[in-house]
């Protein structure tokens, strides 16, 4: 037969195993958690950094761009420069040709060469 002691002592074991099943149970949750928590953090500075390096780049594109399109109108102000100041009007064509093409381009770019520095007597065949 059953004794109390017996009952009282199959309670406490009883009680002390729940108990420990439920802080192992707290702990996988914590850990759980601690995890999810960290890999969303990483997702989040993820995103954060893929952006930013996608802005700065886009940026430094641009700006390439628009330096390489002000160079080339620089270097076409000066051949037509140098064929007004020697009269060989007979070579103006193919600088006017090249000078529309560059507009061309710059206009599928949609770049807006006036506010590069300010220069907006540049491009004399606007």
């Amino acid at each position: 037969l059953f004794s109390f002691r017996h009952v009282v002592l199959e309670l406490l074991l009883a009680e002390m195993s729940k108990v420990g099943f439920e802080k192992k149970q707290n702990a996988t949750l914590t850990v759980t958690r601690s995890f999810v928590g960290w890999l969303f953090g990483l997702v989040v500075v993820l995103i954060v950094s893929g952006a930013v390096s996608s802005g700065i780049c886009w940026y430094v594109t641009d700006q390439t761009t628009r330096f390489a399109l002000v160079d080339l109108a620089e270097q076409l102000q000066d051949e037509i420069g140098y064929a007004v100041d020697h009269n060989l009007y007979s070579t103006m064509r193919p600088v006017e040709v090249m000078m529309r093409q560059a507009y061309e381009y710059a206009y599928q770019r949609s770049l807006n060469l006036s506010t590069v520095e300010g220069q907006t007597d540049m491009l004399p065949f606007a």
